[in-house]
């Protein structure tokens, strides 16, 4: 009975062989074409149409970042949410300048070097630094430009290039080669039954195999609407020894019988060229409050791009900043609660900013990278 039952398993593999090994097949040649980029620096703008009550709203652009990154996994985004205008103080709550190279990870936030607000020993800005060891894997920093792209795919509470994204899956089905298929592709679906979620993958042959089309469904839940989100490319562009990028991505989300459609457009301004030296350097400006996430000190930034002075603990750092602050602006320990709640705690926001980090680099809990 037992060697009856191996022998009907080692049928059904063999069955299923051909097709495994065209699929993993066209896994290689997909990320061959990925890894063809060695650097880039492009520029990427959201927009999106929100449904109102009276139908589908105006397209509005609603951020914008630049996307760098090389072949040693460093990696820089600098980005502006356009519905978070500038302050009269100078800030720039939008603005997020996050690095993660070297040995370091490094976030400057709500500040604009060019155009940068007051600062000194007791400023007013709500500009913000947050450092850390170098985070592993692929860090989305607020943003998710692989899957804007289509580098990659969400699956769950992960974003997972298309090898790990079949491994992951229960199945893998191949349901079209370009001859079979109206678009010209080949088709992939991957199953993720514990997940609720079906992904439907079209692979484009003239495009070295990048994803032009991914279709996610995720099934209802007592804790969920029935959602559906496709990310589909408009158009590739050829750079040459088998490169190529999305010129426009095109997507479209519904959930509970509303529609959201958004797009992203790419502009590559180098592709496989010499980035320059400090591409993937985030400076930190004099007397910039950091948070060092790793260790928990606080530092008051130095113009040489060091500590110029150091807190092991945010009681430390509190003791000597709220009397100073207090004196300097002439104001009394009372009225310092009503006026400005924030900077007797400075130190645990900034603790709660290194936590927001961490949670933009482990971004969760959104379908298909909708920003």
């Amino acid at each position: 009975m037992f060697l009856s039952i191996l022998a009907t398993l080692a049928i059904g593999l063999q069955a299923d062989a051909p097709e495994s090994r065209e699929v993993d097949r066209i896994i290689r040649a997909h990320e061959a074409t990925i890894t063809a980029i060695r650097t880039i620096h492009v520029q990427v703008k959201s927009f999106a149409k929100k449904p109102t009550v009276l139908g589908e709203g105006a397209e509005k652009q609603n951020s914008q970042y630049d996307w760098y990154f090389d072949d040693k996994d460093d990696e820089r985004i600098r980005s502006k949410d356009l519905t978070q205008p500038r302050t009269r103080d100078g800030d720039e709550p939008g603005l997020k300048d996050i690095a993660n190279a070297k040995n370091q990870f490094r976030a400057l936030l709500k500040m604009d070097p060019e155009r940068p607000p007051p600062l000194g020993e007791f400023s007013m800005s709500k500009a913000q630094g947050v450092m850390a060891p170098r985070q592993s894997g692929v860090m989305a920093l607020g943003q998710v430009p692989r899957i804007h792209c289509l580098w990659e795919i969400d699956v769950g509470e992960e974003d997972l290039s298309l090898a790990k994204a079949c491994k992951a899956a229960q199945t893998v089905k191949l349901l079209r080669v370009p001859s079979q298929s109206p678009s010209g592709c080949y088709e992939l679906r991957l199953d993720y039954p514990n997940l609720g979620l079906i992904v439907h993958c079209w692979l484009d042959p003239k495009a070295g195999l990048l994803l032009r089309r991914v279709d996610h469904n995720l099934a209802a839940k007592r804790d969920r609407k029935a959602t559906s989100n496709t990310l589909e490319v408009m158009g590739f562009e050829s750079y040459g020894l088998g490169t190529y990028f999305p010129k426009e991505v095109n997507g479209r989300l519904t959930e509970g019988g509303r529609t959201m459609t958004y797009r992203y457009e790419f502009e590559v301004k180098s592709i496989n060229q010499p980035l320059p030296p400090d591409t993937f350097t985030v400076k930190f400006p004099d007397w910039l409050h950091v948070v060092d996430s790793g260790t928990g000190k606080i530092h008051i930034w130095g113009a040489d791009d060091k500590p110029r002075r150091t807190f092991n603990t945010s009681k430390e750092f509190n003791d000597w900043f709220t009397p100073r602050f207090v004196e300097a602006n002439g104001l009394n320990r009372t009225s310092l609660s009503g006026r400005l709640l924030s900077w007797p705690v400075l130190a645990s926001v900034l603790a709660i900013v290194a936590a927001v980090i961490a949670l933009f680099v482990r971004r969760r809990g959104r379908l298909g990278g909708v920003r």
